[in-house]
C-alpha cells in the first residue's frame, strides 16, 4: 500500500472538522503541539501514536485514516459505531477542557455514579 500524505492531510483536515476542533483544541486531543497538527495538515504523515489517538478520538481506523479503505472496522467515517458513539463524544469534549476541568468532569461524573448506587434514604 503507497501512501499518499495530501491524501492523508485531507483525511486529517476531515476529521478535525467531524471532531469541530481548531488546531490548537486538536493538538490538545492528540497530545502534540500546535505546530505539529500544521505539518499534519500540510503533507506530513504523523507517527504512529499519534495516528492511534487520532483514530480512536475520531471513531475511525488508522488504515482509512492513511488509506481511505476500511476493511477492518464495520462502521466508515461519519458512521458512529454501535454503543460508544455518545460516550467518545463526551469523551472527546471532555478532553479538549483544561486539565483542572478535566478533574472536576471527572470528580462530578464519579459523584453521580456513586450517587446512582446508594440505598435509597427511607426518611422522604
Amino acid at each position: 500500500m503507497e501512501i499518499n500524505p495530501e491524501e492523508v492531510n485531507g483525511r486529517i483536515s476531515l476529521l478535525m472538522q467531524k471532531l469541530g476542533t481548531n488546531q490548537k483544541e486538536f493538538a490538545g486531543l492528540l497530545g502534540v503541539t500546535q505546530p505539529a497538527v500544521s505539518k499534519y495538515l500540510n503533507g506530513r504523515v504523523p507517527p504512529p501514536e499519534v495516528l492511534l489517538k487520532l483514530a480512536r478520538a475520531a471513531d475511525t481506523t488508522i488504515e482509512w485514516i492513511l488509506s481511505g479503505k476500511n476493511l477492518a472496522a464495520a462502521g466508515q467515517v461519519g458512521e458512529p459505531s454501535a454503543g460508544y458513539s455518545g460516550i467518545k463524544s463526551m469523551d472527546n469534549k471532555v478532553a479538549r477542557l483544561p486539565l483542572l476541568l478535566q478533574k472536576r468532569v471527572i470528580a462530578l461524573l464519579d459523584a453521580m455514579l456513586e450517587s446512582l448506587s446508594a440505598p435509597e434514604s427511607s426518611n422522604i
